[in-house]
């Protein structure tokens, strides 16, 4: 009797470690990263030679770290920080988890908004949303998405967006 229980207590024991050890492991994949940049220009000048160019109303993509610049509009859309807790591809979790990106919006060379765009669960064809100065913005996606490939550092992040005038 004293072996059977002393073999019972051991199995106990062996699985309850097993299970501490699972959720340390799916817990280390839902703590979301966040990070920001540092090495992005400041000045108006500077901006405009460091950004890439994109046109309201048309998809880009914006590397972490990287500004994007609206000549019609003197609008610079800088990337700031990116904290994704979403599910791995490859991975079962019990939330989906999501993405969030924080941008500074400049006008003229000043800044006149900082904007935190959290993916939503939606019907719609976009990630999240929101409104400045009257201007909207949509987050479509951000690359790589966890578990779908390699991702050895921040600055591989991408985030697809789209700049519009709102109605008037």
């Amino acid at each position: 009797m004293k072996n059977k229980l002393s073999s019972y207590s051991l199995k106990l024991s062996i699985l309850l470690a097993l299970i501490v050890a699972g959720f340390f492991s799916i817990n280390a994949y839902l703590q979301p990263i966040k990070v920001s940049a540092q090495d992005v220009p400041s000045s108006y000048e500077q901006l405009r030679v460091k950004s890439s160019r994109v046109k309201l109303d048309t998809k880009f993509k914006l590397k972490y770290g990287q500004t994007a610049f609206i000549n019609s509009e003197k609008l610079g859309i800088k990337f700031l920080t990116v904290a994704d807790s979403r599910c791995p591809a490859n991975a079962r979790c019990i939330r989906a988890g999501d993405v969030t990106i924080e941008l500074e919006i400049l006008k003229n060379g000043d800044t006149i908004d900082d904007l935190m765009l959290t993916s939503e669960v939606t019907n719609q064809d976009y990630l999240a949303s929101a409104d400045f100065d009257g201007y909207s913005i949509k987050l479509l996606s951000v690359d790589p998405y966890p578990g779908l490939a390699p991702k050895t550092k921040i600055s591989d992040d991408v985030a697809t967006l789209i700049v519009s005038k709102e109605a008037e």
